[in-house]
């Protein structure tokens, strides 16, 4: 025979939504930076990992670098941003043959 019990449950997501969105919202505010300040950074971070927490930039050589700066520098920031900053006309390959 059916059973109409109702069981209600907490899910997890649904009780971590206001710390989804403040989550989502450090990390509109990093990306919002980083938009208005590439001038800033360019183009000493060309080849590099830029590295954005609390609206501020570390450029780093390494992407551990980068994350390292995140971690011991702004470690309450959960929606940092770190990209890899491509050289100006993308990757160069060289041919060892003669033309």
């Amino acid at each position: 025979m059916w059973n109409p019990q109702i069981t209600l449950e907490d899910i997890p997501a649904v009780a971590a939504l206001p710390t989804r969105q403040q989550h989502l919202e450090r990390a509109r505010k990093n990306w919002d930076w980083l938009q208005s300040n590439w001038h800033e950074l360019l183009p000493r971070a060309y080849g590099k990992f830029v590295a954005v927490a609390n609206r501020e930039a570390f450029v780093a050589d390494t992407l551990e670098a980068a994350l390292e700066w995140v971690r011991t520098t702004h470690p309450q920031d959960t929606g940092h941003i770190v990209e890899h900053v491509l050289t100006p006309g993308g990757p160069r390959i060289y041919s060892g043959t003669p033309c």
